[in-house]
């Protein structure tokens, strides 16, 4: 047993040291090699929308809770959300091998009736960006704008190697779409994120970090990631990372796996996390056109409190489901 859990940690790093950390069994394009020291592993990612369990209650009960209390269909999603479904993962809920977390094959599905969340934004075009690990496997999308207001989506386009999605709003719409921003992020920057760790723990109420960035490059010099200090946790994962002017320099999309590094440096790393630059989600949106040009005027920076208050809006909860 102990040498078959080695073997899949073993496995888990692997693919994690690819962009997004993404669940068993998805595809996606790994980076180009680069040499290390030693010819030693490079220590793996975790998306930050990784738990440690999943609690299945059937959807039947939360419909009864939330008819209950007066909130119908949308209080039920909300009610699974804070009290046992898993929060932040992907599509299904589905944990990954890996240390610290419960043993799973490579490729196997998730349990029927699962849900996970993730964080997104409404992106200029009027469409929710995501990570792809968020929806990878689901069958069913619904958007929570608010506590009582979640509506659903439809999966319209998803780019596995670089950790993307978008969902659209099915006939409802949307807050204004925050814009990106015009010059890439530099390092030394103020950013922050907005999202909804650990929901079912802290609550559905955003929750906001800010950090730097730390590096315009990511693991192992990947120039598709920005590697940043802003605290994110599991249910952080598609949350824009944001300048001080409230424009999208990234996506939150993993963080670096503590216990793999501890195993292979016996260090611990503190605050090392990524974020897809936004470069890609407008690439994104050109391939399958889908960008709409909007005219966006730049705005001027301004402290953080002010900032998140305009941009907070356009921040929302993705809940999925499989069949």
């Amino acid at each position: 047993m102990s040498n078959r859990l080695d073997e899949l940690r073993r496995q888990h790093a692997e693919r994690t040291r690819q962009l997004g950390g993404q669940a068993p069994g998805t595809a996606c394009t790994p980076p180009p090699a680069r040499a290390t020291a030693g010819n030693a592993a490079p220590p793996a990612v975790r998306a930050p929308t990784t738990p440690t369990r999943v609690r299945r209650v059937p959807v039947w009960v939360w419909m009864v809770a939330g008819g209950v209390l007066g909130g119908g269909g949308i209080l039920a999603l909300l009610l699974a959300l804070a009290f046992g479904y898993a929060a932040g993962t992907g599509a299904a809920g589905r944990p990954e091998p890996g240390a610290g977390d419960p043993a799973q094959a490579p490729g196997s599905s998730p349990p029927d009736g699962a849900m996970g969340m993730g964080t997104g934004w409404v992106c200029e075009s009027g469409l929710v960006v995501t990570n792809h690990h968020v929806v990878a496997g689901g069958s069913d999308f619904v958007i929570a704008f608010s506590r009582e207001r979640a509506v659903p989506a439809t999966l319209v386009a998803s780019d596995a190697a670089n950790d993307l999605a978008l969902l659209r709003v099915d006939d409802s719409p949307v807050p204004a779409g925050l814009p990106f921003a015009g010059q890439p992020a530099v390092l030394g920057q103020r950013v922050f994120t907005i999202g909804f760790p650990h929901a079912d723990i802290l609550g559905i109420e955003p929750k906001v970090t800010d950090g730097t960035v730390s590096s315009v490059t990511g693991m192992q010099d990947d120039p598709r990631t920005l590697q940043v200090s802003v605290p994110v946790q599991p249910g952080n994962s598609g949350g824009p990372l944001l300048n001080l002017r409230g424009e999208v320099v990234g996506v939150v999309t993993s963080k670096l796996n503590a216990i793999e590094v501890f195993r292979y440096t016996g260090d611990v790393p503190q605050n090392v996390n990524f974020a897809v630059k936004a470069e890609y989600v407008r690439s994104l949106l050109v391939a399958t056109g889908l960008m709409r040009h909007a005219s966006v005027v730049p705005a001027a920076e301004d402290d953080l409190q002010e900032v998140v208050r305009r941009v907070r809006g356009s921040v929302v909860i993705v809940l999925v489901r499989t069949r």
